[in-house]
């Protein structure tokens, strides 16, 4: 009697092998789904309303908001929210993968919160297009590019583009349409080599090496993603801005705000568990201190033997000592009434008025 084989489970969609896990050129999440739209010979819009959406359990977006997917949610899904946990479960279930968490931010959900980690708008790098094309190699699009952060392509060094050459439009990171290496909306291949990949012209005000050095950070990030031993919790960022705290203010937190550009109720609210920085204060953090990211975010050593701060610079705030303005609120309040009565249509604007007296709008409106 022949013995029966057993035939292993098939998967829904195709078990699409992923691209770049372990690099800092891994790809995104939803440049896999553009590809996985490529594999069967449709359009990403019906892969996601016929397939993924089923599972996904937000049919009410295909009768109501689908627009609004494409413009404000899609590009959440490379991020660290409950949505791309959804969306991963999803797509691992259609494809019997396992690997597709390394294609969001996930890992360092208990560190980076979703506000301005990720574009509003796809960004690509036309060098590594038209490279990857011409070796015939998988055009596809790396998760790198998807970062708020990220100004300048890792490999290539090229500021990156964000806005089709031929339409002139500006993509999302997910459309009707996408597809790896093309425009959406008019279908243009975007890939361009040396001579003409000048579409993002260079400021030369810009601190390219300070782009650099990010693009390197957030890449060693990406790449050890899919190994770290332990990952981070929500305390790491409690106890290592704490500790800065302590070392920069001696317990104030205005010093260390002042250091990095941001609130004092941001740091404060950081210490208490209440709220996390944002990955570019962090960043600013990281090469103050003069560390990477990764350690930042996972060497235990770095709490007890903290790399000194250089050019600490703690200012007492200077009194004021010279005249003070006069206000004449009634001529304000005289001009504005006479605006009002003006039989110009339309009237001088509130700002204009306010510009007028060298006065800030608010202040002015506050003279109604």
């Amino acid at each position: 009697m022949r013995s029966r084989h057993l035939i292993p489970p098939r998967s829904q969609l195709y078990n699409l092998a992923t691209i770049g896990i372990g690099t800092w050129a891994v790809e995104s999440l939803t440049g896999y789904i553009m590809r996985l739209a490529q594999a069967h010979s449709v359009s990403t819009r019906t892969l996601i309303v016929d397939q993924i959406f089923l599972q996904y359990g937000r049919l009410y977006l295909i009768q109501h908001s689908l627009r609004s997917f494409w413009e404000e949610q899609a590009r959440a899904l490379n991020g660290t929210n409950i949505s791309t946990q959804d969306l991963v479960r999803v797509l691992e279930h259609l494809t019997r993968r396992t690997d597709l968490q390394a294609l969001t931010m996930l890992t360092w959900a208990n560190i980076l919160p979703p506000r301005g980690l990720l574009r509003s708008y796809r960004a690509w790098c036309p060098l590594c297009y038209a490279d990857w094309r011409m070796r015939g190699q998988i055009v596809y699009e790396p998760l790198i590019w998807a970062l708020e952060d990220i100004s300048v392509c890792p490999q290539y060094a090229l500021e990156l583009c964000s806005q089709c050459p031929a339409c002139q439009s500006r993509l999302f990171p997910l459309e009707a349409q996408s597809y790896p290496g093309y425009c959406g909306r008019c279908g243009q291949w975007l890939g361009s080599d040396a001579e003409r990949s000048s579409a993002e012209p260079i400021d030369e005000h810009r601190d390219h090496l300070h782009e650099e050095w990010v693009a390197t950070a957030i890449g060693e990030l990406l790449a050890c993603a899919p190994t770290i031993s332990s990952l981070p919790t929500r305390e790491r960022p409690v106890a290592v801005v704490s500790t800065y705290v302590d070392h920069v203010g001696g317990g104030s937190n205005s010093a260390l705000a002042r250091l990095l550009g941001c609130s004092k109720y941001t740091i404060r609210d950081c210490c208490r568990g209440e709220q996390l920085l944002q990955l570019a204060t962090l960043l600013k953090l990281a090469k103050t201190v003069g560390v990477s990211l990764l350690r930042l975010f996972t060497d235990e050593t770095l709490l007890t033997c903290l790399p000194p701060i250089a050019h600490i610079v703690r200012h007492a705030p200077t009194a004021y000592y010279g005249p003070y303005r006069k206000i004449d609120k009634t001529q304000i309040q005289q001009r504005l009434q006479a605006e009002i009565a003006n039989p110009a249509n339309p009237p001088k604007s509130l700002r204009a008025v306010a510009e007028e007296f060298d006065f800030d709008p608010s202040y002015v409106a506050k003279q109604l």
